[in-house]
């Protein structure tokens, strides 16, 4: 039987006694002035003090040691680490506390605990920088032109303190006076008054004495935390990345590229980084559905030479000299004060003007990466459910298969067929079950879907057909000319037609059944002067947005007449601070003038679009719109006709922007067809519901009509060379105008041989900011309805340097300048289309409506159903 054990019991020893327990003690209360552990420079004069003087930079007090044979110490506090003893003991020696003992008759127990074990080290201070503040408060309060004697400026710093005055007076205070003469020689203009020496503030030796001292703290090295926060994160390269998954891309270099061309893997995850290291190779490698670029640059400028490292140090250092010992005016007017003279900044500014643009980069892509990793944990979710969906789908194919075999054939199963020779039987299938049989996307319901198909284009409209015909069931598929013909108002309806011919009625009150192939509402991205204020309003809220740096400011303004420009421009003042620097350039003969492009806010089609530098160009651009005033209405028509003429519809003239001109664009090089010419790219954007954006891979390249020339050569004279709307072109001048992106040619001077996977990248994250912030910062303006979806032509140009810059967006993009002989890449976008935004909604599977050819950029939840 068990039974609990019992705690064995204790006995005292009998050595015990009742004096082994600790004696506790009451410790005496705090000293209000508590002592402070000084360390002191070693042979000192018997003359040294330790005095209060404002301190140079703070003008708070602060304790000086003053020696005349050694100079001046200011005193630094060393803070214990946190690792350390929180507390000290300070008591003196044994042998010397014994000796006070026996002859004052104190008890030798006397000694100090400290709560805040700090050291007070005695560190060398320059002279000048205690005397710097008479020097140049002497300059503030006697003017430019005064001269004054060492004693003269001394005087004052005895008047700020009584402890310098003091030592100033005592024994060896000639000795600090030559000191401080010594060093006031070297920062002041000087010159002899008879038997004195007289002296003045001199900004520029001054200057020129500190960087002196940053170059000498350089060569010794400057301080562990100075250097690993000031240089060494400075200068660190922002490591770019993007987590996508799905599939990947990889863009075929050379002129001969096709679309059977493209190279398509499978991938668990992509990524985009940027190597740290300068390499004199280049490869080439886009992947996406989101995108995976590795580039190795022909020559990293993101890894700072020893040159930059070195300039950097002695930034630091300066910036610690001024920030420490200069009084904050005299600080302002040296920083404005031109080092060229005495050290050349230029390199480093360029370089981290360059990490910084890097690091703005690198931040916009981290918050698309954000963005896809939230949608990730969805994703997850939703592979469960599809499995089941499978699974279910598998059995309603066998199903349907049995239904419809033919009778023999199921005789035939039945039969016993043992003792047959071995053959291959293939039932026989109706015409329905082989147009069933064709790579369509399966559907979850067997409901009719009537078509209204009606685009108004000879060049599209064969398109929808055959890519609805091509990729939905045809069993399913009923093509109507009129809203009548549907056989209920709630039958699943699809409507592919011209904006104005929509019935957006039907549209939104079967929000379940009707498809439309627009949205009502998105004036924040087709309106140039709306897509103006949507990047405003998303960059101010969004300061790390890629747009802030792919998109040019905007100035907006409204005009009726042209002889109210003046009041129009009341408030543009990056245009008038732009007309003056213009100005100075032409007097000064040297320099590049700033040149503006004008486009009218409601044109298309490159209507009206003009370049200028100055107001009188500006305003001599509209003159010639402004159509003359007449009474006679067949002469205000024929004024309308010339406006026309001249490149716009007076009907376009009130709403304008105004922005920088992108010079020097990115030109290709010779042999290419198109070599010298300017070019934008076209990419075609589908936003599908509230709210997911893809991008089709296969972008257009568009090229001017004419050889590029700087607009200060041609400006207005010859926009041929300038715009690349290939719908002002002439049939003969659009030959050879319109190329496949991935097509053009590796290698272009400037760029590395991934210049194309570079400008991808770009593209694809300008296009997600750039829906979502019409979607998010201007939802008055831009509303997605989940019933509905939209082609968008989104235009980039590139310039010299590879940097993409979004020019404008727009809705129902003229498909025909796309020219027959790559109609067919038009006809797969259609498709494309057709699976990922038209399928699903109808209840295609979601498996079959995913295309390697569609990038998937943006997908977030406006809570919209």
């Amino acid at each position: 039987m068990k039974t609990r054990a019992k705690k064995a019991s204790t006995t005292k020893s009998d050595g015990a006694t009742e004096t082994d327990k600790p004696k506790t003690q009451t410790l005496e209360p705090s000293v209000s002035n508590p002592p402070q552990v000084f360390i002191l420079p070693k042979d000192t004069s018997p003359a040294c003090r330790i005095i209060t003087l404002p301190n140079p930079a703070t003008a708070t007090p602060s304790r000086l040691l003053v020696c005349p044979e050694k100079g001046f110490y200011e005193f630094t506090r060393v803070a214990a680490p946190k690792r350390a003893c929180r507390s000290w003991l300070l008591a003196p020696e044994h042998d010397a506390t014994a000796a006070n003992n026996e002859e004052e008759g104190v008890d030798g127990d006397e000694a100090y605990v400290l709560q805040t074990p700090d050291l007070m080290i005695a560190t060398p201070i320059d002279p000048l920088f205690v005397v710097l503040s008479a020097l140049a408060h002497g300059d503030e309060a006697a003017g430019k032109q005064t001269y004054l004697t060492a004693s003269d400026y001394l005087e004052r710093i005895g008047e700020q303190s009584d402890h310098f005055r003091q030592v100033m007076r005592s024994e060896g205070s000639e000795k600090l006076e030559k000191i401080f003469e010594a060093r006031m020689a070297v920062v002041c203009d000087g010159m002899e008054a008879g038997d004195e020496k007289l002296y003045r503030l001199s900004r520029q030796k001054l200057l020129e004495e500190l960087v002196g001292k940053a170059k000498r703290m350089v060569a010794k090295g400057l301080p562990a935390s100075l250097e690993e926060r000031f240089v060494k994160q400075a200068l660190a390269v922002p490591v770019l990345s993007i987590k996508r998954e799905e599939s990947s891309l990889s863009i075929p270099e050379g002129d001969d590229a096709t679309p059977g061309a493209e190279s398509q893997t499978t991938a668990t995850s992509a990524s985009i980084s940027q190597d740290t290291q300068a390499s004199s190779t280049t490869t080439s490698s886009v992947s996406t559905t989101a995108t995976s670029i590795a580039t190795t640059p022909v020559e990293d400028r993101s890894v700072p030479t020893e040159e930059i490292t070195h300039l950097l140090r002695l930034r630091t250092a300066l910036n610690f000299l001024l920030s420490s010992y200069i009084p904050p005016t005299l600080r302002a007017e040296l920083s404005a004060l031109p080092t060229t003279n005495v050290i050349g900044f230029t390199p480093l500014d360029t370089h981290l003007r360059h990490l910084e643009k890097l690091k703005k980069e690198a931040q916009a892509l981290r918050s698309l990466s954000e963005n896809i990793s939230r949608k990730r944990g969805i994703e997850d979710d939703e592979e469960a459910l599809e499995k089941q969906e499978g699974k279910k789908r598998k059995k309603e194919e066998e199903e349907f298969r049995k239904k419809n075999m033919s009778r023999g054939v199921q005789q035939l199963a039945k039969a016993n067929t043992s003792g047959m020779k071995k053959m291959n039987c293939t039932p026989c299938q109706s015409k329905t079950q082989q147009a069933h049989s064709r790579r369509t996307v399966k559907m979850a319901s067997e409901k009719k879907i009537y078509a209204y198909i009606d685009y108004e284009d000879t060049y599209v409209q064969p398109l929808l057909l055959a890519a609805l015909k091509a990729r939905l069931p045809p069993e399913l598929l009923v093509f109507i000319n009129s809203l009548e013909e549907l056989p209920s108002p709630s039958s699943r309806l699809l409507q592919w037609r011209q904006y104005e011919s929509i019935d957006f009625d039907h549209l939104t009150t079967h929000p379940r059944s009707s498809l439309a192939n627009s949205y009502i509402i998105r004036k924040a991205l087709i309106r140039k002067h709306y897509l103006s204020n949507t990047v405003t309003h998303w960059t101010a809220k969004n300061p790390s947005s890629i747009l802030r740096h792919h998109v040019k400011p905007s100035v907006e303004f409204e005009v009726d007449y042209a002889e109210f420009l003046d009041d129009a421009l009341v408030e543009a003042w990056e245009l008038k601070e732009s007309w003056v620097r213009n100005e100075a350039v032409e007097a000064s003969e040297s320099g590049a003038l700033e040149w503006w492009i004008l486009k009218p806010g409601m044109s298309e089609r490159g209507q009206g679009i003009r370049l200028f530098c100055s107001e009188e160009q500006l305003q001599s651009i509209f003159d010639e719109w402004d159509p003359a005033d007449s009474d006679d209405e067949e002469e205000e028509s024929s004024a309308d006709a010339a406006s026309a003429e001249n490149g716009v519809m007076t009907s376009h003239l009130r709403h304008f922007i105004a922005q920088p001109y992108i010079h020097p664009p990115l030109l290709l090089a010779p042999p290419h067809r198109a070599a010298a010419r300017k070019f934008h790219i076209r990419t075609y954007v589908l936003a599908a519901g509230a709210l997911k954006v893809y991008l089709y891979k296969r972008m257009l390249a568009l090229f001017a009509a004419n050889a590029y020339s700087p607009p200060s050569v041609t400006a207005n004279e010859d926009l041929a060379m300038h715009l690349t709307n290939t719908c002002l072109q002439s049939t003969g001048e659009r030959e050879g105008s319109v190329h496949e992106f991935r097509g053009l040619p590796a290698e272009v001077p400037g760029l590395s041989g991934n210049w194309k996977g570079d400008v991808f990248l770009q593209i694809c994250v300008i296009t997600a900011d750039i829906f979502e912030a019409a979607a998010r910062s201007m939802s008055v303006h831009f509303q997605p309805l989940p019933n509905a979806f939209e082609i968008f032509g989104l235009d980039f140009l590139v310039d010299a340097e590879g940097k993409a810059w979004l020019l404008e967006v727009n809705a129902f993009p003229d498909f025909r300048q796309t020219g027959d002989e790559l109609q067919g890449l038009i006809g797969e976008f259609v498709e494309g289309v057709v699976d990922v935004a038209v399928a699903p909604f109808f209840g295609g599977s979601k498996t079959d409506g995913k295309r390697d050819d569609m990038v998937e950029v943006l997908d977030i939840d406006l809570g919209r159903r």
